[in-house]
């Protein structure tokens, strides 16, 4: 677990939303986000969670990268059935362009381009009107 993590999440997110229990429940349970330290959550974890939780939109901590059925894996469970429900094309992009996005730190600065390329030729794509 990352203790010293979940502890400046809740103090940023008690700073947001108030100290009251039933505001902190309701911002976790709606995935409000805050801002945290770059030092709580290492960069290892940015690839771990786009490769392990594509749908989610932060970057999930040692703890729930640890369990699909963490807080983030049930997160990231029901976002993927709203993507799939409301578009399959919709779902394989979100997953295509986390797939590329998890590369990024793995890659030199001279492949970073076509990688960013790929990620702006699939999303031109996707936001072409279809019929």
């Amino acid at each position: 677990m990352n203790l010293r993590g979940n502890t400046e999440f809740l103090s940023a997110l008690i700073a947001k939303v108030g100290s009251d229990e039933q505001s902190v429940a309701r911002a976790l349970r709606d995935d409000v986000g805050v801002e945290v330290s770059d030092k709580v959550f290492t960069l290892k974890n940015v690839p771990r969670t786009d490769a392990q939780f594509p749908f989610v939109m932060h970057t999930a901590c040692d703890s729930c990268l640890g369990s699909p059925t963490s807080p983030t894996g049930q997160l990231n469970s029901a976002y993927e059935k709203l993507a799939l429900d409301l578009d399959p094309q919709l779902h394989g992009t979100i997953i295509r362009i986390r797939t590329l996005c998890g590369k990024l730190l793995a890659i030199s600065e001279a492949e970073k381009d076509s990688v960013f390329q790929e990620i702006q030729r699939i999303h031109r794509a996707f936001s072409t009107p279809r019929e």
